[in-house]
């Protein structure tokens, strides 16, 4: 049984934590590399197509193939990188993709986002004053 390290697990959900989101809006599975198509695969629990999925490129070696939805401009996109913790560098922009996908195709986020830049630029008025 191989599993990723409890350190690198936590990793994970710091990075997500880190972004716009939280761990807790995601399924997160680290899967058994012996067994498991895939070392972490990421899901967001409000609308489940979107994933971050991380497996092995070629049996045994350190390169790493993430899989992801939305990608940067496809639904889905893959890419290879030299190894595991290059592979969470992209965690963070797919998580900004994933709030720009909900945005577009809710019309509900712009409006909160616009109730944001008004408090926010009234906190700041206030502030000065």
């Amino acid at each position: 049984m191989s599993t990723l390290r409890k350190t690198i697990q936590r990793e994970v959900r710091d990075i997500l934590d880190s972004s716009i989101f939280t761990a807790e809006d995601f399924e997160i599975i680290f899967g058994d590399a012996d067994q498991y198509e895939n070392l972490i695969d990421i899901k967001f629990i409000a609308n489940d197509s979107y994933s971050y999925s991380i497996s092995r490129y070629t049996s045994g070696g350190s390169k790493m193939k993430v899989t992801r939805k939305p990608g940067d401009f496809q639904e889905e996109e893959s890419a290879v990188y030299p190894d595991l913790l290059s592979a969470f560098e992209g965690i963070p922009q797919w998580c900004k993709d994933v709030r720009n996908e909900l945005k577009a195709s809710q019309p509900l986020y712009n409006e909160v986002d616009k109730l944001r830049s008004i408090i926010e630029e009234h906190i700041k008025v206030a502030g000065e004053g």
